[in-house]
Parts: structure tokens; C-alpha cells; sequence
């Protein structure tokens, strides 16, 4: 047919969309779309992809070739992976995507023909999270750098023959977040607290914890990598703004124990290196040592008495021109060890993290 062209074509779709719509609030649907579309529209530029029209939740995007489509749905799925460690699955996004090829009408910055109906046909039974592609498509994909599997065939609606269908398999890796502030949470007598307490008091706690979170993220740039329990590791960009919402955060939290007359302190270790993420988990020495400094500071919860925010030596030279010295108190991290039977065990724990005799932490007295 006249005006027809061979065409690569992707269809992506947020999963349950449309129940999320009923449920969350226009502001949180903005955002929601906001970064679905930062993720989508980042790949598609470094691929010489094009989008031929979005419709809010869903996008319609063309490539010069199969394997480009490809290696754009991973890296897709892999953003947005990585962009959600450490959220609840409530609140996840997940893409079904869909790529087919074949020939196509090109008009009025749209596009009509078969294929455009069989590309919606299979990501329709796409699971949320994956990518499925045709089977013209998988013939002429490279498979040298994109890893296909056949699922079985589908009877589609319009579609007289049942058409084969492939899974594209991702590609895990290791990813780096390079030069980046990090911090380790935890609640002092959290176990003890669940035990003892009713059920409306422990979600309060958890609820009050989570909100001033979700402030200190929104506010100062921070971003929720990983969770459990009532701990929490969060990353930043910058550590002056990481200080000054950790520093709200910690008055908050101490105004809203003094209010309920509760002792669960938080305890909170700051550091800036790397830190690496495989699928949902986060590792690494640098990370260890934030981890270490928090672990140090809820040992000294019961003592003292109060929340505490340790810092290592570079987190304090980056901040010491923003930050009053008489706030901030110098500590060397093998004294706070506790004196009983577990010393040698946590001082093992600290020259595992990485701290060396020597070595200085910094104590943000947050009052």
C-alpha cells in the first residue's frame, strides 16, 4: 500500500493505572506521571527512538531498529527499578511494554496499519514489569545483546492465527551511585516497643517516622533506598542539605517523643562515598560505615538518652563552614563501643566497615 513503511513499533502502559487514579490525589498523580515520563523519555532520546504521541499513562514510540527497541525496554525496566529500592509495593510502578515491526501508515503525526494493532494486542497481555515482542520482532533482534525466550502462543482479538509470542529477559548489573551522601537509620528499643505496646500505638510510631521521611526526602532532595522495620537507609546529593533535613527531622522526632513520653530515640550515621545497588539491595564499604556509625549511636540510645546524628571525618570537613562547632562534638568510634562482653565483637564489627585507630566521628548535637 502506498505510504506504507517497514517500522519498529513500542507500545508502554502503566500497570493499574487506572485503580491508582481512584486512590491517590492529583498532586501524587502529577508526580506519578512526571516520572514515568522522565524514565521513558531519557531512554528513548540516547536510542533515536521517537514518540509518536503519549496518552498520559502510555506511550507510542518508533526505532530504526528491533534491537535499539529492545535495549530500551531493558533499560526501561532497570530504571525504574532502580528508581523505586526501597519503596512499599503499594506504592511501585510497574511498565508493560510490547514491540512488534511491520509495515505501517505514517500520517498526521500518528500512526495506522496491523502491526499498530497488534503491538496493543500483545501488550495487553503483557505482565506488568515485562516486555514482550512479536515474533517478526524476534526474528530480526540481535540476540547477541538481547536475551528472548518464547512464552507461547496467544490468540489475539482481529488476529486470525494465533501469533507466537517472546519474553525479553533483562540484563541485571551491578550499578554504582557514585559520590553520593548516605545515611543509616534506626529506632532505639523498637523490638521492645512492638512487644509491649498496643497496636495503635506502634502504628503511630511508624506513621510519625514515615511522614517526617517523606518530608525530609521531598524537602531536601533525599531518596529512600532501602527499609525494614523502622530503618532506613537514605542517599542524597548534597551534605549540607542532608544535615540541615536530618537536623529537622531529629527535632521533630524529639518533639513528638516528648509529647507521647516514649524513649525510642533515633540514632542516625551519615557518610559520602559510593554505594552499590543490585536489583533491591544496596551494599558496599562506604554504606558499611554509615551503617556502623548508626549501629554506634543506637548503642548509646539507652545511655544517653536522646537521638543522635554521627558523622565520619569527611561528612565534617564538607559541612563545617555551614555548621556551628559548638554544635558538634569530636569522638573517636572505638570509645563509644560498650564495655561488656560483646567489645571485642563490635570493634571487629567497626574495622569491618572500615574506621581504623586513629580515625575521628563527629557528633551533630541536635537539641
Amino acid at each position: 500500500m502506498e505510504g506504507m513503511l517497514s517500522t519498529v513499533i513500542m507500545k508502554t502502559d502503566l500497570a493499574g493505572f487506572t485503580d491508582r487514579v481512584s486512590k491517590s490525589s492529583h498532586g501524587d498523580l502529577s508526580e506519578l506521571l512526571k516520572k514515568h515520563d522522565s524514565i521513558i523519555k531519557s531512554v528513548i532520546d540516547k536510542n533515536e527512538g521517537k514518540i509518536i504521541k503519549g496518552e498520559g499513562d502510555s506511550f507510542w514510540i518508533t526505532f530504526k531498529s528491533v534491537t535499539s527497541a529492545a535495549l530500551s525496554a531493558i533499560e526501561i525496566q532497570r530504571d525504574l527499578q532502580y528508581a523505586q529500592v526501597g519503596m512499599a509495593d503499594y506504592e511501585k510502578l510497574a511498565i508493560r511494554i510490547a514491540i512488534t515491526v511491520g509495515d505501517i501508515l505514517h500520517q498526521d503525526n500518528d500512526i495506522f496499519g496491523d502491526s499498530v494493532n497488534l503491538t496493543a494486542r500483545i501488550e495487553s497481555i503483557t505482565p506488568p514489569g515485562e516486555t514482550y515482542i512479536s515474533s517478526a520482532a524476534s526474528l530480526v533482534v540481535d540476540q547477541k545483546q538481547v536475551d528472548i525466550e518464547f512464552v507461547k502462543k496467544f490468540e489475539l482479538k482481529g488476529f486470525a492465527n494465533a501469533e507466537p509470542i517472546y519474553r525479553l529477559n533483562p540484563s541485571d548489573e551491578i550499578r554504582i551511585f557514585e559520590n553520593q551522601v548516605f545515611l543509616g537509620s534506626f529506632l532505639n528499643n523498637f523490638s521492645k516497643f512492638t512487644k509491649d505496646r498496643e497496636e495503635e500505638e506502634i502504628e503511630e510510631l511508624i506513621i510519625k517516622n514515615d511522614s517526617l521521611v517523606k518530608k525530609l526526602s521531598e524537602d531536601y532532595g533525599g531518596k529512600i533506598l532501602q527499609e525494614a522495620s523502622c530503618n532506613k537507609i537514605l542517599i542524597f546529593n548534597d551534605p549540607l542539605e542532608a544535615i540541615e533535613g536530618v537536623r529537622e527531622w531529629v527535632l521533630n522526632w524529639n518533639q513528638f517523643l516528648k509529647n507521647v513520653d516514649w524513649d525510642n530515640w533515633l540514632n542516625i550515621g551519615i557518610h559520602h562515598g559510593n554505594i552499590k545497588s543490585y536489583r533491591s539491595h544496596v551494599f558496599g564499604q562506604d554504606l558499611a560505615m554509615a551503617l556502623a556509625l548508626g549501629f554506634l549511636s543506637r548503642t548509646q540510645g539507652n545511655k544517653i538518652k536522646k537521638s543522635r546524628v554521627l558523622v565520619t571525618s569527611r561528612i565534617y570537613s564538607e559541612i563545617q563552614n555551614g555548621v556551628s562547632s559548638e554544635s558538634i562534638q569530636e569522638l573517636n568510634p572505638f570509645e563509644l563501643v560498650e564495655s561488656d562482653k560483646n567489645r571485642k565483637e563490635e570493634i571487629i564489627y567497626l574495622q569491618s566497615s572500615g574506621f581504623k585507630e586513629g580515625d575521628k566521628v563527629y557528633d551533630l548535637l541536635f537539641d
